[in-house]
């Protein structure tokens, strides 16, 4: 199972890698410097999808702290750029375990550069529903009515009515 603290840190990885600047996923009211990055994982809906598949359906938000506050257009959108570039692919979190983003929406808000993509992943339930049942078991046997047989140094007996046994011999 992938963990969300894995996914985060995939994606925090992945920013860091693009814009060469530590990215963190504090809380948006704790003190930062400027310029910077921050994370989130928001409205996060889980979900059994046919009770073999976990799926799970989150929103992924950036925020980028521009270096002024005031004078920041061409800074948020060169910023911009390299984020489309950086998440118009997909995102390898660990193993054989990517995530494939179809969109990015961008906003700016308070000086704010705000980016946010959707993402839905499904990964296996280890759980006994997903084992197959058999349907359909063929064994060799031979019926006889008689005394007894003797099947593997086991005796196997089933009463049938008074004086009769049912036997059971194993090819």
């Amino acid at each position: 199972m992938i963990s969300l603290k894995e996914i985060m840190l995939a994606i925090n990885r992945k920013i860091n890698e693009s814009l060469q600047m530590n990215v963190d996923s504090k809380n948006l009211e704790e003190e930062f410097e400027r310029p910077s990055v921050r994370t989130s994982i928001d409205n996060l809906k889980t979900s059994a999808f046919m009770q073999s598949m976990k799926e799970r359906n989150f929103i992924v938000r950036i925020y980028y702290f521009s270096k002024n506050r005031e004078k920041n257009k061409i800074e948020l959108l060169e910023i911009q750029e390299k984020l489309e570039e950086t998440f118009f692919s997909h995102l390898k979190i660990k193993g054989a375990f990517f995530i494939y983003i179809d969109e990015i929406v961008f906003n700016v808000s308070d000086g704010i550069l705000i980016g946010e993509f959707e993402v839905m992943t499904l990964e296996d339930i280890i759980n006994d529903i997903n084992i197959e049942a058999i349907e359909e078991l063929e064994i060799k046997t031979e019926v006889i009515i008689d005394n007894f047989v003797k099947i593997e140094k086991k005796e196997q007996k089933e009463e049938l009515g008074e004086g009769f046994q049912m036997k059971y011999k194993f090819n």
